[in-house]
Order: structure tokens, then C-alpha cells, then sequence
């Protein structure tokens, strides 16, 4: 599962760019819009191919379903390079036991794959049987459509049709890979994290999550669900009532969230965006304390970003002081000041920590 490098080309910010060399727990830095998270979707792409994660990224980067509609021709420009036509969007990613597994997204105006791919799901289905007589209607020159399909080698695993009238979808939304975005700003719903605490209640590893809150208040002492109205969780500070998460800041929610994603699934992957906000500074260590712990006791691989030099600061005082030079990893993303492409370099525990001292700053001259 763990993934080893990542090869990009032709998505978003990415011409031609290439990362290796990652560890269980990967934090990138860089300054603004140098691609960061950019890169994490890169990541989340590649390791799960699915029209899912493409709807999830639309949703996330709050792309306008009335424009697409107004717009179809223009409905993928926002992934692929400069908004280009022509060009294919490529993952190679290699995985730890050396596996490589090719991603490609393409877009054209022919809809015969996405067709195909309606029948060969279910043709016994009513709902394919409208789908195809839907897409078939639109398969006529006269008709501004814009098609994007996914495959995995020469696997399809999924298509979009944008037209006028909307966007269908059709293809895997699931993925034998778990890999799960966090969001900058985005918050989950108070819904979805309480049946993702009762889940890790059930298998008594809910504590984890207790030890996280109080490294944020460690007035906290008690965290449970309770279905009032919405189901959601609720804390409990020393001599006071129970109160629902949401009052206690953004902080608390985006602790929850990664904690729960990684101890509830073992074997996966992390992204998390911003891994600084709402952190204070002087809790940032505990926080990375803990997620080195987790990260290694649930084999769950990490990706961060951040722009705050105290989280950096943080992440490698952790990583000096409990010997994680083999499992942890820095990277530093920027333009080539020649070729305009991205580079991610990696940094050494001791460069990061000369560079933090000095001020210095990464010349990015090389991958």
C-alpha cells in the first residue's frame, strides 16, 4: 500500500513533475499557490481512480454545476494544465513492494466509451437502458458535450458526459485503495464523525481521539455520541455539562477528523491540507507526537502540507527527537527558476533543520 514515488503530468499546476523517495509521514511546505494542494489531489487521484474522487475535487474547489452546464466544452479545463486541449493527464505511481499502477484522464467529445460502459455494467438495468438512449441522443455533432474518462492501465474505471442538459456519471465510485482528503477549510459533517467515533468505540480504540482533544484542552475528560435531533459528538470538560463539538472551534473538528480517519482504517492513506489550522503553536509537537504513533500503529501513510514555519519547526524537533529519520519525510515545493515547472525536493532532517536556523531559503534548482 505504501506509496514509494509519484510521476505527474498535465494536472492543474503540474507539467512534468516528479516526487520519490516518501516515508509513512510526508509534510510538504513551500510558498503560496507553489502547488501543494494541487499535489495532494494529484496523490488522491492516482492511488484511487474513480469518478468519486473526481466529484469530490469539483465539490472541493466549488466548481459551479451551472457553468458546466452553460459551458460543457469548458467542464474539465480547471484539472488538466493551463486548461489545454488535447493533452492527457498521467499518474505513474509506484508502490513500496514495487508495483506501479499507470493513471490516465482524458477528455474528447466521442461518447462511445462512456456507452460502453453503461452496457457492460448491468444491461439488464432500466436506469443504464435510459442512460444509453440519453447518451445516444447526444451523439450527434450538433450536440456541445465534453466527455472525461478515467483508466487505470487499459482499464476504464469510469466517464462523465457534460452537456447543456447536466452531468451523467458512470463508473467505479469505489476503490480497493482507502484514501481519504482532508480539507484546508472544508468541514465534515457532524453526522459523519459521530458514526465515525461510534465506529472506533465499537473496537475500543476510541480513546485516541480523548488524548487528542486534550492535547488541544486537557480540561476535556469524557467524549461521547448522543443522537439529538443530529447525531454528532459531544465533550465534556471537569464539572460542566456535555456540549457539542462545533462549540468548541474548527480545531477540535479537524483533529477528529484525521484521527478518525487513521485509526479506523488501517492500511490507507491520509492527505491532509493545512495541517496547521487552528493548531496552536505550542501544541503542534504533542499533535505531531501523536500522529507518528498512530501513523506507524495503524500503518496508515501521511501526507501533509503547511505554510507555517512552526509547524515545520515542530515536525522536525518530533522527528530529531524520536529517531523517525527513517520514517519521516520533508519536502519542499517551488518553481524552477528556469523552467517554470515544479520541483519537489527533499530535504534532509539536518538541511531542514540549517535552513530553519538560517533562514535560508530552498533553491530548487534540482529534483
Amino acid at each position: 500500500m505504501l506509496v514509494k514515488s509519484i510521476h505527474i503530468k498535465n494536472f492543474r499546476c503540474f507539467g512534468d513533475t516528479k516526487a520519490k523517495n516518501f516515508g509513512d509521514v510526508n509534510l510538504f511546505g513551500g510558498k503560496n499557490n507553489a502547488g501543494k494542494t494541487a499535489f495532494l489531489e494529484a496523490l488522491l487521484l492516482a492511488n484511487q481512480p474513480t469518478t468519486q474522487s473526481v466529484l469530490f475535487l469539483m465539490r472541493f474547489r466549488r466548481i459551479d454545476v451551472d457553468y458546466m452546464k452553460k459551458n460543457p466544452e469548458r467542464a474539465w479545463d480547471n484539472l488538466f494544465l493551463n486548461g489545454k486541449k488535447g493533452i492527457e493527464i498521467n499518474f505513474l505511481i509506484q508502490k513500496l513492494d514495487s508495483e506501479q499502477h499507470n493513471i490516465s484522464i482524458r477528455r474528447k467529445e466521442s461518447i462511445e466509451e462512456f456507452i460502453d460502459l453503461v452496457q457492460n455494467e448491468n444491461e439488464e438495468d432500466d436506469e443504464n437502458e435510459d442512460l444509453i438512449g440519453f447518451a445516444e441522443s447526444l451523439n450527434n455533432e450538433d450536440t456541445v458535450k465534453s466527455v472525461l474518462s478515467i483508466k487505470s492501465g487499459d482499464t476504464l474505471k469510469g466517464s462523465f458526459v457534460a452537456t447543456q442538459d447536466g452531468v451523467l456519471r458512470k463508473g467505479t465510485s469505489n476503490s480497493s485503495n482507502r484514501v481519504f482528503f482532508i480539507p484546508a477549510v472544508l468541514r465534515i459533517s457532524n453526522e459523519v464523525l459521530a458514526s465515525e467515533f461510534d465506529s472506533a468505540k465499537i473496537e475500543g480504540i476510541d480513546d485516541n481521539l480523548l488524548e487528542a482533544f486534550r492535547i488541544i484542552d486537557d480540561s476535556i475528560e469524557k467524549v461521547d455520541t448522543f443522537q439529538i435531533g443530529e447525531s454528532a459528538i459531544y465533550l465534556k470538560r471537569k464539572n460542566q455539562r456535555f456540549m457539542g463539538l462545533t462549540l468548541f472551534g474548527d480545531a477540535m473538528n479537524k483533529i477528529a477528523d484525521i484521527i478518525l480517519r487513521i485509526i479506523n482504517n488501517e492500511n490507507s492513506i491520509v492527505l491532509i491540507d493545512e495541517i496547521e489550522n487552528g493548531i496552536h503553536h505550542t501544541n503542534q509537537r504533542k499533535i505531531w507526537e501523536m500522529l507518528f504513533k498512530l501513523s506507524l500503529k495503524f500503518k496508515v501513510q501521511i501526507f501533509a502540507t503547511t505554510h507555517s514555519e512552526e509547524m515545520i519547526e515542530a515536525f522536525k524537533d518530533v522527528v530529531k527527537e524520536q529517531n523517525y529519520d527513517k520514517k519521516a519525510r520533508y519536502f519542499e515545493l517551488a518553481r524552477h527558476r528556469v523552467t517554470d515547472e515544479i520541483i519537489v525536493q527533499k530535504l534532509p532532517i539536518n538541511v531542514l533543520e540549517e535552513k530553519l536556523v538560517t533562514n535560508r531559503p530552498v533553491r530548487g534548482e534540482s529534483s
